[in-house]
């Protein structure tokens, strides 16, 4: 069947878009800094609101690299101006909604593709070989529609780390380790990136364990839509029961006694029954204490890598 979506862009997007995501984590740091130090109380300085405004205003029709920044610029406007009413708020929201809109328009179309069959996996392989490895992520998410997440319920604290997406490399890799008869669970799904994908992309059955229930629901929300089958829960992951479990994915979700109960936990399953694990860690110094423990492959480049756990 031919194609019935192809993603196109601006020649100038591949080596753009990596500058784009740092230029606009940048800008956001910089507002967020000035609106906490300001001009001696603490107030946001006003003109360069107004340039981030017209950076981003000259952006939101634009190519994949500049609506990366403009979306960076827009969150940073509105987390700086939260709270308050004014003409700024109000234009950083009217260009995000214009952003959004955007987003919908080219990304609609594959979006129903992929809902309805159309589109599949490789497609997508062959949507994401003609992107750089910068533009894959940015490509991905906008796909699943997760790109403009909400912002957590829970903040991150000593025992969890920061919400963040995984990267897509990793994902991929990961897929190459799942099989369509695997039972996939994701401790620390955040808002779903993993477990859609590694459904759309190998048929596998997916379960997702999520402590903050605003990010369950964005995850419910984007499988509903996308009409993809995965389970999010909404719990501690010390408290699930996987005993279906043959696949165990953790992104540095966690760490000191919630990642060590997480462990415990998969050796439990794992006395019953083979798994794997597909982790990355800061350190793998909680590794040491889990028996039975095999690596599959070395750690790839961002130093995930593919354990089997053995009773």
């Amino acid at each position: 069947m031919a194609p019935t979506w192809r993603y196109t862009r601006d020649v100038t997007e591949r080596k753009s878009l990596l500058t784009a995501v740092r230029a606009g984590q940048a800008a956001g740091a910089t507002l967020q800094r000035r609106a906490v130090v300001g001009a001696g109380n603490g107030a946001p300085d006003r003109a360069e609101l107004r340039e981030h405004l017209d950076a981003a205003a000259a952006k939101v029709e634009g190519t994949l690299a500049q609506r990366v920044l403009a979306l960076s610029l827009l969150r940073g406007v509105e987390q700086v101006l939260a709270g308050e009413d004014g003409p700024e708020l109000s234009l950083a929201q009217a260009l995000h909604r214009r952003l959004s809109k955007r987003e919908a328009e080219i990304f609609g179309p594959v979006r129903d593709a992929l809902r309805s069959g159309a589109y599949g996996p490789q497609q997508f392989r062959e949507d994401l070989a003609r992107l750089s490895p910068e533009e894959q992520d940015a490509f991905a998410e906008r796909l699943l529609d997760l790109h403009d997440p909400p912002v957590p319920e829970k903040r991150s604290d000593a025992l969890h780390a920061p919400h963040g997406l995984s990267p897509l490399a990793d994902i991929l890799d990961a897929a190459g380790h799942v099989d369509a008869g695997d039972v996939v669970y994701d401790l620390g799904a955040g808002s779903g990136k993993v477990c859609l994908l590694l459904r759309f992309l190998t048929g596998a059955r997916v379960v997702g364990v999520e402590y903050d229930g605003v990010l369950v629901r964005e995850a419910e929300r984007v499988r509903d839509a996308l009409g993809l089958q995965a389970t999010f829960l909404e719990a501690d992951v010390r408290e699930v029961t996987c005993e279906d479990a043959t696949v165990f994915f953790m992104y540095e979700p966690f760490r000191g006694e919630i990642l060590r109960g997480a462990l415990a936990m998969i050796r439990t399953v794992a006395s019953r029954h083979p798994v794997r694990l597909i982790a990355r860690f800061k350190t793998y110094d909680a590794l040491a204490e889990v028996e039975g423990l095999r690596s599959l492959v070395p750690p790839g480049p961002s130093g995930q890598q593919v354990f089997e756990v053995a009773a």
